[in-house]
């Protein structure tokens, strides 16, 4: 036991002498995850299902709240609430779907205008070809 105190001291006593040997054994850097394609991909996947992950935590917590007879869910029937549960699961999917159309529509107006103004660029910024008379 003693034996393994002095040898624990001895390499605290090296590394306080050899600072250069502390610096030796430095992690590898983090990398940048801000490049990576597969994280982004990631966040967006967590970010479009957090709707979802907020209704079904919110679906669960009343489930419990019901089964332990307190709270808002409390006294109500396991089945009009798993009912209730699904229907607030498929209006949020409804609403995005809603919103993805909303947006897909949006996305078809800004392009045809984009193209409409630059068609409209086009012709203005060609000079009228001079006539040749005969």
């Amino acid at each position: 036991m003693l034996g393994a105190a002095a040898g624990v001291f001895g390499i605290a006593a090296g590394l306080a002498v050899d600072p250069r040997a502390a610096l030796a054994a430095q992690p590898p850097p983090t990398p940048d995850a801000s490049n990576s394609k597969y994280i982004q991909g990631l966040l967006a996947k967590t970010e479009a299902n957090k709707d979802l992950r907020q209704v079904e935590l919110q679906n669960k917590n009343c489930l419990r709240q019901s089964q332990m007879g307190v709270g808002d869910c409390a006294g109500l029937p396991e089945e009009e609430l798993v009912a209730a549960m699904d229907e607030s699961v498929k209006r949020l999917q409804a609403r995005k779907a809603k919103d993805a159309e909303e947006e897909r529509k949006l996305a078809e107006q800004v392009e045809a205008y984009e193209r409409a103004e630059a068609e409209k660029s086009a012709t203005t910024a060609a000079p009228a070809a001079p006539a040749v008379e005969e």
